[in-house]
């Protein structure tokens, strides 16, 4: 009976780990592709056009308050054009300065109601084949001062006009 109980306690204990590892891994991919070499962040509002760019000093505190991004969960939804992905959710323009040499940006989803992140699946991870309209996506906290950040630079644009609730449906690791 003993060698039942320490067997499944093994077993446990290295499904524990290997989730604790799988985390670990979605969180350095999403900081590295996201964060680290990030160099200018963008809030975009339509209908007047407008854009509110946070940069300098401020993209230091993104990168070090992104390091260590927790309570991520994988999903899968429908992601039509022209729809809401999720409700409360804002597009945000992250550029690289390899994403500005080329012209594009990379696009994640945030909600400071709801002091939440989304990436794509297919943004972080190249050989990870999408079955569109559905969408995989990663959810995770967004750190405090991130919120108030993006609250501070939303509140520089115009009261009219709509944020962006969703991507355009462009792979940008392409």
């Amino acid at each position: 009976m003993k060698l039942k109980q320490i067997s499944f306690l093994v077993f446990f204990v290295m499904l524990l780990s290997g989730c604790v590892n799988s985390e670990i891994e979605v969180n350095t991919k999403i900081y590295d592709v996201f964060f680290k070499k990030i160099v200018k962040i963008g809030i975009p509002k339509i209908l007047p056009q407008n854009i509110a760019i946070i940069s300098g000093n401020e993209i230091k505190i993104f990168k070090e308050e992104m390091k260590n991004i927790d309570g991520i969960k994988e999903y899968t939804r429908d992601a039509a054009i022209g729809t809401n992905f999720k409700d409360d959710f804002r597009l945000l323009y992250v550029h690289t300065e390899q994403t500005l040499k080329e012209n594009k940006f990379l696009g994640l989803l945030y909600s400071t109601k709801e002091k939440s992140m989304i990436v794509r699946k297919y943004d972080i991870d190249p050989n990870f084949r999408e079955d569109f309209p559905n969408l995989t996506v990663y959810e995770f906290k967004m750190p405090e001062k991130i919120s108030q950040l993006l609250e501070k630079y939303e509140r520089t644009l115009p009261e009219d006009g709509y944020f962006y609730n969703s991507w355009p449906r462009i792979r940008y690791n392409q």
